[in-house]
């Protein structure tokens, strides 16, 4: 009787170890950690992705996106940081587009600029 006591423990133990490994790893990823940002690709729902290189909330560019707050626009799913967020995309879905698709050109073109610069600077 005691063995089994003994043993039952140490499953619950082990099984509560497991359930947390991991914690914290959002606020990681976005405070400079080596960890990828969370980005759309990564989320196995089996949804289309509006943008698959998401990384930032379309409303409040706030990070990371969370995989359990989204919205499916136009066949289509766009994902959020938070659900008020999610609330204030769908009131004017296209304002926000918009907004978000220009940001993300800005990004790209910032990006290619500093690709631009390094590779001169290392000639």
């Amino acid at each position: 009787m005691r063995n089994t006591l003994v043993v039952g423990v140490w499953i619950v133990l082990a099984l509560l170890s497991f359930s947390f490994v991991g914690c914290g790893e959002d606020s990681a990823a976005g405070e400079g950690g080596s960890e990828m940002p969370t980005m759309a690709y990564n989320f196995r729902d089996g949804a289309p992705k509006y943008y698959d290189e998401q990384k930032a909330c379309p409303v409040c560019g706030g990070q990371p996106i969370k995989e359990d707050v989204y919205v499916d626009h136009q066949m289509k799913r766009i994902y959020f940081d938070k659900e008020q967020c999610a609330k204030t995309f769908e009131e004017n879905p296209q304002k926000y587009i918009d907004q978000w698709m220009e940001r993300v050109q800005k990004e790209q073109q910032q990006q290619t600029e500093e690709m631009r610069t390094r590779g001169e600077g290392s000639q």
